[in-house]
């Protein structure tokens, strides 16, 4: 098709997508409360309820025709246990409730999930192969995290915002950086590296963005913004 100069032209696209689509029900899951697939797109985590209130995780092989559930065994001490009171009489509950399964790291073996109770949150790491080696990240550091996002395939390196102070933590060695960046509001993170965040700017309603390469300085990019949301990918390869 020739274009000539000044000319607007209709082109229509292969359809990718077939007009009549097929739902297939391939397992029924009781008291599911949340799925999240894997990085690898071969496998889902389940989040279910017990019928004793308790949590339940499992991850199948979305792949197979008839995928099996395999449970994955977690130690109750990385939950903190609560309960109600119910004509007087105090009931625990649901722990499935409370929980959200934030994000599967890219080994496919890590996962950070959030446990909300009222306004205390803990954050854990879960090492699906090993669960015996999951931690409570807000036990074992004792401080309160409002954002946790791993920079590393595996969760040993993490970036947390504790109020407004962005740092990094180290689950290995169990160390705590300094500040990287103060009067952050909220934060993303592409490729392990780039840091988009949303910063208070001092004495003003008002906020700025920016990016920071891990080890580098931040650097602001637009200010004097009213009610700014930040995402960071690429352009032809390029962060």
């Amino acid at each position: 098709t020739n274009v000539n100069a000044g000319e607007v032209l209709w082109l229509n696209y292969v359809r990718l997508v077939p007009k009549q689509k097929t739902i297939k029900t391939f397992g029924d899951f009781l008291n599911l409360k949340q799925m999240k697939i894997y990085p690898n797109r071969e496998n889902a985590l389940l989040l279910s309820s017990s019928d004793d209130g308790s949590v339940k995780f499992s991850k199948i092989d979305i792949k197979s025709e008839s995928p099996v559930e395999k449970n994955i065994e977690l130690s109750a001490d990385l939950f903190e246990k609560t309960t109600i009171s119910k004509n007087g009489v105090e009931a625990p509950i649901v722990l499935a409730d409370q929980i959200n399964i934030e994000d599967i790291l890219n080994d496919n073996n890590h996962m950070i999930i959030k446990q909300t109770i009222n306004n205390t949150v803990n954050w854990i790491l879960i090492d699906i192969s090993k669960p015996e080696e999951s931690q409570n990240l807000t036990k074992e550091f004792n401080i309160n995290f409002d954002q946790v996002k791993s920079i590393s395939s595996d969760g040993s390196k993490l970036l947390v915002r504790t109020g407004n102070d962005l740092r990094q933590l180290n689950t290995n060695d169990k160390t705590v950086s300094a500040i990287i960046a103060s009067s952050i509001t909220d934060f993303n993170i592409y490729n392990n590296e780039v840091v988009g965040f949303t910063k208070k700017q001092d004495d003003s309603e008002k906020y700025s963005v920016g990016i920071l390469k891990i080890g580098e300085k931040p650097i602001v990019v637009k200010t004097e913004l009213t009610s700014p949301k930040i995402a960071v990918s690429e352009y032809y390869n390029e962060n």
